[in-house]
């Protein structure tokens, strides 16, 4: 089974702080390119950080988000009183669209974590399940809907003196004589 790699709760909330300083370095590098919509990166960053560390550190990300894009980014800059009017809007849908992402990233990771986890035992399972057929002392014949075989086991490929390979994909009626078949049926 795979297990999920250990995360360094230091090393998430470091992350947070990282992203929202690529962030921003990124948002005033392209500021005029980016002036109706500052909060790109900061989207990018928060995902990102959601998704390796967790609602947590996604949660550092997005009030770091916020607090420099209104002392940094937001006119008038370096003053917490950028948030008014149209920016209060705007900083406040950021901020809501932030924590649905952030939430919507954390079911995602769960889900994906839950998957693997699922798979893993499906496959253990399926294996088991393997060895005990092929070791079987009973023959075990599978056929499909019209009588093609998709599986015998070492024993029954014994019992008809023959290798399992060859088996496949021919019909149930070629191991049997013309006089022994039910009626209706002919050799494919």
């Amino acid at each position: 089974m795979v297990r999920p790699i250990p995360r360094s709760p230091v090393f998430s909330y470091s992350a947070a702080v990282v992203t929202v300083v690529i962030a921003l370095l990124l948002t005033l590098a392209f500021k005029p390119i980016l002036a109706s919509t500052p909060f790109l990166f900061f989207f990018v960053a928060i995902t990102g950080t959601t998704w390796y560390g967790g609602i947590g550190p996604g949660l550092v990300t997005t009030v770091l988000s916020v607090l420099a894009l209104d002392y940094i980014v937001l006119v008038p800059a370096y003053s917490f009183t950028g948030i008014s009017g149209t920016n209060l809007l705007r900083m406040g849908l950021f901020a809501l669209f932030t924590l649905v992402i952030a939430q919507l990233n954390v079911k995602l990771h769960q889900t994906k974590r839950q998957l693997e986890v699922s798979l893993n035992q499906m496959q253990e399972s399926e294996e088991r399940y393997r060895r005990i057929v092929e070791t079987a002392s009973e023959g075990i014949w599978i056929l499909d809907e019209t009588g093609q075989t998709r599986y015998v086991n070492q024993r029954m490929a014994q019992m008809l003196g023959c290798s399992p390979e060859s088996m496949l994909d021919r019909s149930f009626f070629e191991w049997f004589d013309q006089g022994s078949r039910p009626q209706g049926f002919t050799r494919t």
